[in-house]
């Protein structure tokens, strides 16, 4: 169940980043734009090297494993629409700070500080507790090497 922790771990992070977003969204404007430029610059490059990778691995290993596992249900299909929202914000937020635009950056802020924190705690509840509950020792080997390639 290593990534399990591992998921749990990059969940951790991204609550971080989405927090220091949230102390700073009231504030962006054109004029502070220099002062939180290098945050914004940390931000927007774990966005791109960690958060978007993280939602990718979960889309192509633990959703597909953990789907069969499940059956029908509506939960991957859910979170998979969640993660389609989460990524548009990310997107949104890096090119707003490749372009330094205040206002995309502090529209896409307000997008991922709502979305990301109410998604993040959706999987803690609900599928990682299921997948502690239905995924077996080869299940989570699946998951691993899905992870590898």
């Amino acid at each position: 169940m290593e990534v399990l922790e591992t998921l749990l771990e990059n969940s951790r992070e991204m609550l971080k980043m989405v927090k220091k977003l949230g102390d700073i969204s009231e504030e962006l404007t054109e004029e502070t734009l220099p002062k939180y430029g290098p945050l914004l610059g940390e931000v927007a490059k774990f966005l791109a090297d960690k958060a978007i990778n993280h939602l990718a691995n979960e889309e192509a290993a633990f959703f597909p494993v953990l789907g069969a596992a499940l059956g029908k249900n509506d939960l991957i299909p859910t979170l998979l629409k969640e993660h389609r929202e989460i990524y548009q914000a990310f997107n949104s937020f890096i090119r707003g700070v490749k372009e330094e635009s205040p206002a995309d950056i502090a529209a896409a802020v307000v997008k991922i500080v709502r979305l990301l924190p109410s998604h993040l705690k959706h999987e803690a509840d609900e599928l990682y507790p299921q997948a502690k509950e239905k995924l077996d020792k080869e299940d989570w080997e699946e998951i691993k090497k899905r992870l590898r390639a």
